[in-house]
């Protein structure tokens, strides 16, 4: 026991002091350390820590695809509008997007939504996003053939001639429908989709045009085209058929020049409209022989076979001649 007499010991009691004064600031130390600690576990033990669910953007069924399920929950990827946006709509059930842009669209929009311009004036965005023309007011449409023929012939450049004639009713006056192929100068030869916009009937190897009310060499009006196509399915030179449907045919009315041999369309005529009419007919073609039932009565037409008395009063037949001259004079006369 440390005893404490006139001082001799006070260095070791301040030794003891300074001891116990670090033993009391280690323990108060300790009991801090735990109280932090303990208020540490319990801010753990209360705040959530259940793993988030994460997506997947590679899952194992993305192979060739840019967008939709990846089999695990997940996307294979995004689809963009032109813009940039996100717009996940565009996915296409194979897994790739929905090709954005106008392309030769003229106006509307695009399949991602986008605008592709619009149309000028009055005309009107078709269902092709194409610009067209303003509706037309047709003063006659359509055009029903009730007695039709057609026929073709060689010309002197190789290629062949065509006219096609149909006649809206069996009894004058009536509508004929015409349409004349020359392929020398340039017009179709067979199948495909021609323009039929009026450009010159002396020049021109491909004409359309209506004549209204036909009656004794004489009609009321002519009417041709402006605008439209003609499809033809079925041509040649050699016969069989001649197929062709009109599409969005626009005849004017106009009055034929027989110094100019061309078309003078007049101001605020009538409108004439062939719309899906179709041609089915088939194709004679005229022979550089004799053909015994003749092929019609028309110029270029192989005559059929007839019997004419000579003046000697012998009867002769008109296909006796084939191949032996290669023209005949026929000189009729009549007495009473």
């Amino acid at each position: 026991m440390l005893r404490i007499s006139s001082g001799k010991n006070v260095p070791g009691l301040c030794i003891l002091c300074a001891v116990l004064l670090l033993l009391s600031l280690a323990a108060c130390g300790t009991e801090d350390s735990e109280e932090e600690a303990a208020e540490d576990v319990s801010s753990v033990e209360t705040e959530d820590i259940t793993p988030q669910k994460e997506v997947a953007i590679s899952g194992p069924e993305c192979d060739g695809k840019e967008c939709g399920d990846d089999g695990v929950g997940g996307i294979c990827g995004h689809c963009f509008t032109v813009e940039g946006s996100i717009n996940d709509d565009l996915c296409l059930p194979d897994g790739t997007c929905t090709l954005c842009g106008c392309g030769e669209q003229e106006c509307g929009t695009d399949l991602c939504g986008s605008p592709c311009g619009t149309c000028p004036g009055a005309w009107v965005c078709s269902e092709l996003s194409m610009c067209e023309p303003p509706p037309v007011d047709c003063d006659f449409s359509g055009f029903l053939s009730v007695d039709d023929y057609s026929k073709a012939y060689s010309n002197e450049g190789g290629g062949f001639n065509m006219f096609y004639r149909g006649l809206s009713q069996d009894v004058a006056p009536f509508d004929v429908l015409r349409v004349e192929i020359d392929t020398a100068l340039g017009g179709p030869s067979g199948p495909g989709t021609y323009d039929l916009a009026y450009d010159s009937f002396a020049t021109s190897g491909l004409i359309t045009y209506v004549l209204k009310d036909w009656a004794e060499g004489n009609y009321g009006a002519l009417y041709v085209p402006t605008e439209g196509t003609i499809e033809i399915t079925s041509l040649s030179g050699d016969g069989g058929k001649f197929q062709a449907i009109f599409h969005d045919v626009v005849l004017e009315e106009a009055t034929y020049n027989g110094n100019t041999l061309a078309a003078d369309f007049v101001a605020e005529g009538m409108i004439s409209c062939l719309f899906d009419v179709a041609i089915d007919t088939d194709l004679i073609v005229t022979e550089p022989f004799c053909v015994e039932g003749g092929t019609g009565t028309v110029i270029r037409d192989n005559i059929a076979d007839f019997q004419l008395q000579r003046c000697d009063g012998e009867w002769v037949n008109l296909h006796d001649s084939c191949e032996v001259y290669k023209s005949i004079w026929i000189v009729g006369t009549a007495g009473w």
